[in-house]
């Protein structure tokens, strides 16, 4: 993920946009702190093996092919265009949709069984650094929306071609895996469908609003915790 947030980093520092671009650069060290994390977590429950073999091929379209392509274009077009599909596909898709529902799965998992409370206080920490991130790409969504409005058909028009990865994605691990701690699977799928939704209602707001009036939005209408 840091390497893929690179290109978005340099174009919006092309552009100009020194608060972005500061603020993109703690975008990127919470990404490397993240990995951190989870290798830490790995580390202390003694997992040393090849986890790549967990990879299905949704997950590889997405995080092979879909994710770095979309932003390394950035590096060659930096188009109103280019850069609403980069938000779009990293903090919308990837981040909105099925990073959080990763992190509900999770507290669905760890909750239930009473397991890992010292993990479970991470993901915690990992949710509030990705409800920033989310922000962010929201707001920058919207800032393009709101100059360049034929751009939220171009966004909604993405979000319906990635939707069907993110329910494939889901219920892959549980063909795979199985259902070892009796994960509610409806309920994380739901949880899917919703962020879908919330992530394109969100960005409706913008349609009509002026470029002032995104600047004076709060953090509480991007959904910070």
């Amino acid at each position: 993920m840091t390497l893929d947030l690179l290109p978005l980093i340099m174009t919006i520092a092309k552009e100009g946009r020194i608060e972005e671009e500061m603020y993109l650069t703690t975008f990127l060290f919470e990404e490397a702190k993240h990995m951190e994390f989870f290798r830490y977590t790995l580390d202390q429950i003694g997992e040393t093996g090849d986890l790549t073999v967990y990879h299905s091929d949704t997950y590889k379209s997405i995080f092979y092919e879909i994710l770095p392509e979309t932003m390394e274009k950035l590096l060659t077009d930096q188009s109103p265009e280019a850069l609403a599909e980069a938000a779009t596909v990293y903090n919308m898709f990837t981040e909105g949709v099925l990073a959080e529902t990763g992190y509900f799965g999770f507290y669905q998992t760890l909750e239930a069984n009473k397991m890992m409370p010292g993990l479970l206080k991470g993901v915690g920490l990992l949710k509030k650094d990705e409800s920033r991130h989310i922000a962010y790409g929201t707001f920058l969504l919207q800032r393009i929306i709101s100059e360049h409005p034929h751009i939220f058909k171009q966004v909604e028009k993405r979000m319906e071609e990635l939707s069907p990865l993110a329910i494939t994605l889901n219920t892959e691990g549980y063909d795979r895996l199985g259902n070892p701690f009796g994960n509610d699977q409806q309920a994380v799928l739901n949880f899917t469908l919703k962020q879908l939704s919330v992530r394109m209602e969100i960005l409706a707001r913008a349609k009509g609003k002026g470029i002032e009036e995104i600047y004076q939005s709060n953090e509480k209408e991007y959904g910070i915790l």
